[in-house]
């Protein structure tokens, strides 16, 4: 379980030209709840397509941004969702927040699966390209 997590980190931190141990060592931290900002339906909607396209081996690589899409190969599709078919699907899937990370601004959703929670971190650029996405087990 944990080399999926590992492996999708670092295919979004080496986008960025982040090296895998800052990301490791560098783990998002939710916003306050006062601050907050609104969910944003269109932000969600591409969040929980992503967690179903990562899981089921089939990832649109068009979604991506051409400098996060460079780290995204076959054989990452492939053992990202050979660890993550097993979840099954999702008993929900909810906004939880922002954090800033990066020099992103990062949505993050929390996805409760029989045997574990997932938090997907996510950033759309302004085009709605995904410039960064990974999932971590819910601390």
């Amino acid at each position: 379980m944990r080399l999926f997590l590992l492996i999708a980190i670092a295919m979004s931190a080496m986008s960025l030209g982040v090296l895998p141990a800052q990301v490791l060592a560098a783990t998002p931290t939710p916003a306050p709840a006062a601050s907050v900002p609104p969910e944003n339906p269109a932000v969600t909607q591409i969040a929980r397509a992503e967690l179903d396209a990562w899981e089921s081996g089939k990832v649109d690589r068009a979604k991506y941004s051409d400098e996060a899409n460079k780290h995204i190969t076959t054989d990452l599709v492939a053992n990202v969702s050979k660890q993550m078919a097993p979840l099954g699907t999702p008993t929900s899937f909810k906004y939880v927040g922002h954090v800033s990370q990066y020099g992103l601004d990062l949505t993050q959703y929390e996805a409760v699966f029989p045997q574990i929670t997932l938090t997907e971190s996510i950033s759309v650029d302004a085009n709605g390209k995904i410039v960064f996405i990974y999932f971590t087990p819910k601390q």
